[in-house]
């Protein structure tokens, strides 16, 4: 697989963990309107030739989420921005650092 693909099948994932995190925590506003698209990007993400490292994507798209989160709420909100910075950024070096360890070890020797 080359690493074009790879990265490409990554992202895939990445927006299918975004879109069904966000369908999750909008149940009652928007997210029933979000998650027919999720179940797409998870079905065209699930059709790739690998699914592993590539599903660690997902990891990524979740923590995009929580960062996105975190930045809305950085003037007060009800929420707390804090703990949606530090769920994102530890899902976010999860899902791209254990993608790019696993892509590592998983590519042959030049």
């Amino acid at each position: 697989m080359t690493h074009a693909l790879g990265c490409r099948s990554f992202w895939l994932w990445g927006l299918a963990g975004a879109l069904l995190t966000l369908s999750l925590l909008g149940a009652a506003s928007i997210g029933i309107f979000v998650l027919p698209f999720a179940l797409l990007a998870l079905w065209l993400a699930a059709r790739t030739r690998r699914v592993w490292p590539e599903a660690l994507g997902g990891l990524a798209g979740i923590a995009g989420v929580c960062l996105f989160i975190a930045w809305i709420q950085r003037g007060g909100g009800s929420l707390d921005s804090i703990s949606w910075l530090v769920a994102g950024a530890v899902l976010g070096v999860l899902g791209i650092g254990g993608y790019a360890l696993a892509t590592r070890r998983l590519s042959p020797p030049i």
